[in-house]
């Protein structure tokens, strides 16, 4: 065998055994997707391909048809910004019989890992977190109901005690709405209920004065509420004025002040 025959016996062997690993390895990728969607979902998450990943947990949760998954399905999907899948991802999760009970169960297990008595103000309600996305995938998809889902989100919500959830969904919608759509769906009525949702609150906040740890932090909760509403108002107000802002900015800094006590 001349050099010639050596040399090219030995880019044979090298193509066949890149041949052979490229195909082990294709091999390998297949079986963990379809074994082990959600481990290799977080693979390829890690490695930058959010998207991908979303295809592998949706796979991963027809699979299992389990909650769980579902809820990681769509959290996932809301830090990968994809909108089509957090609406799609969502409506399945809110849809479910034990909705309520999981939430409260996530709920728990965010302000038990939570690091501050701050930290846990923002785990507090998983049901408006997840909500909010919704509302601004709705919109940000150009679909006609974000605004409405929202706004009776709001008006489906009674002020009772510091234990009730105190959503404000409407306010991810005027976070992220441009000023036509304000313009166009803040109506003076609405304002008008927004206004009473947070003076409702108010009136709860102060009937409260914070005695033990427990209700300090049930204060803290809807404090902060109160002061999401204020900022809401004071977007709407650089549109629409219909509020007094010297009066929203008052309170707004009160209320900071009295976070800051609470969550000592």
């Amino acid at each position: 065998m001349n050099d010639t025959e050596q040399r090219n016996l030995i880019w044979r062997v090298v193509a066949l055994t890149t041949s052979i690993l490229v195909l082990l390895t294709t091999l390998v990728v297949v079986l963990c997707a379809i074994l082990a969607p959600r481990a290799y979902g977080d693979f390829i998450t890690a490695l930058g391909f959010k998207n991908a990943g979303l295809v592998s947990y949706e796979y991963n949760y027809h699979k299992t048809n389990d909650i769980n998954d579902l809820y990681y399905l769509n959290m996932k999907s809301i830090l990968a910004d994809n909108d089509k899948y957090i609406k799609k991802s969502y409506e399945l999760l809110s849809s479910e019989a034990d909705y309520f009970d999981f939430i409260e169960f996530v709920e728990q297990e965010n302000i038990n890992a939570s690091i501050s008595k701050m930290s846990m103000i923002f785990v507090s309600n998983e049901d408006d977190y997840l909500k909010g996305n919704y509302v601004q995938a709705l919109y940000n998809l150009g679909e006609q109901g974000s605004f409405l889902y929202a706004y009776n989100d709001l008006k489906a919500t009674v002020v009772t005690d510091l234990e009730a959830r105190y959503n404000f969904v409407v306010g991810y919608y005027i976070t992220i709405a441009d000023s036509s759509d304000i313009q166009k769906n803040i109506t003076e009525q609405v304002a008008v209920d927004i206004e009473n949702y947070k003076n409702q609150l108010l009136n709860l906040y102060n009937s409260y004065d914070g005695v033990d740890e427990v209700e300090k932090y049930r204060l803290s909760v809807i404090n902060y509420r109160i002061i999401n509403i204020l900022s809401s108002m004071r977007k709407i107000n650089e549109t629409l004025g219909y509020y007094e802002l010297q009066e929203l900015d008052d309170l707004a800094r009160q209320l900071s002040e009295e976070l800051l006590t609470l969550t000592r």
